[in-house]
């Protein structure tokens, strides 16, 4: 698993890197699965750049395209009045300030000021009208850039994303590896205290049967003595996620319809278990267009857990410390790009970031 900061492009508080992968196999290729680690994390923070910048793109596109129809839309207002004061203009001035035989001096006196107002009225309007279609002119340049920035800006989200997740491949399979090892590590190690153990009984029961000869019957002889309890400890949270994983502080980070972000996003590949973080609990969302399938993890803390765009659900109804509630997916508006949404909200209501938990036990 790979822990990610300073990947948003639009302002997000960065924090420093914190790798966590659980306990070191001794022995194993530890400088190759630092260099994985490290390729998935630059490889979620160019995915989560690219993202958030296209969505800035996206924004601006809507925002031109509605400009673009409110401009469009008073240049045809301003057109067709401009276009029915010459008609006036025209039946009103005629010839315009000919003098007309059988008419009085005052009637063409007013007859010539009216014309030469009409025509300056239609001047000014022929100006404004030329603005507004520079204006409408300029925006439609805008709207045509931003368009082509954006398509541009979707193909490199495309490349980084498909980089990302052969980077977590990669990594999971390293992982596996290093799991394994130490799997095989740790039975070598059990079986090589059962074995001692066994011994020490088998030395205690020989030396018994050679001092008790002859002693009282029920002297009870040595028994073997218990081996000391593995100490237990104690574990008040568990990582939502299992196998390989990255992610990155995207607390309040734009989203579409002007939403901002209320969660943070761990990417993952389809399929990998989800778990729950306490004991409690799970209750199916339902399907949501944003987030698709979903899952509530209604905690014996007393904090509600929320995991989003799942690809199917595991144990619902009352689930303990790491039972599976579901697996990754991209259901909901995630098309595309497998990943968690992970929510907390603390005492049941609300929001708060859930990176800092995240980086504490991820």
């Amino acid at each position: 698993m790979v822990s990610l900061a300073g990947a948003d492009a639009v302002g997000l508080d960065a924090v420093a890197f914190q790798p966590v992968l659980g306990a070191r196999a001794a022995g194993a290729d530890q400088a190759e699965l630092d260099a994985v680690r490290a390729e998935a994390q630059a490889a979620a923070d160019a995915f989560v750049a690219a993202d958030n910048l296209l969505q800035d793109t996206e924004a601006a596109v809507i925002s031109t395209q509605e400009s673009v129809e409110s401009t469009r839309a008073a240049y045809e207002e301003l057109r067709a009045v401009v276009a029915e004061e010459l008609i006036e203009q025209y039946i009103r001035a005629g010839v315009g300030e000919a003098p007309l035989i059988g008419v009085d001096l005052n009637t063409r006196a007013r007859a010539n000021a009216l014309s030469r107002a009409a025509r300056g009225q239609a001047t000014s309007r022929a100006d404004e009208l030329g603005a507004a279609r520079v204006t409408l002119q300029r925006q439609l340049d805008d709207l045509a850039r931003q368009v082509a920035a954006a398509q541009s800006q979707r193909e490199a989200l495309q490349r980084q994303q498909g980089e990302l997740y052969e980077r977590l491949r990669a990594l999971e399979e390293l992982e596996s590896q290093r799991q394994e090892a130490e799997r095989q590590a740790e039975q070598a190690r059990r079986e090589a205290e059962a074995a001692a153990a066994q011994a020490a009984y088998d030395a205690a029961a020989a030396a018994s049967a050679g001092s008790g000869a002859g002693s009282d019957a029920g002297s009870g002889g040595s028994e073997r003595a218990a081996a000391p309890p593995r100490p237990v400890v104690p574990v008040d949270w568990l990582c939502p996620i299992t196998g390989a994983y990255s992610y990155s502080d995207t607390w309040v980070a734009a989203r579409s319809n002007g939403r901002s972000h209320r969660g943070t996003d761990v990417f993952a590949d389809y399929g990998t278990p989800l778990v729950a973080v306490v004991s409690g609990e799970a209750v199916n969302y339902g399907w949501e267009d944003a987030g698709g399938n979903g899952v509530f993890l209604l905690g014996d803390d007393g904090n509600r857990y929320f995991y989003a765009h799942l690809d199917d659900f595991g144990q619902l109804g009352r689930v303990n410390q790491g039972d599976v509630v579901g697996y990754v997916g991209d259901t909901g508006n995630a098309t595309g790009t497998p990943h968690l949404h992970f929510e907390i909200h603390p005492g049941g209501s609300g929001w708060t970031n859930p990176y800092s938990t995240l980086i504490q036990y991820c």
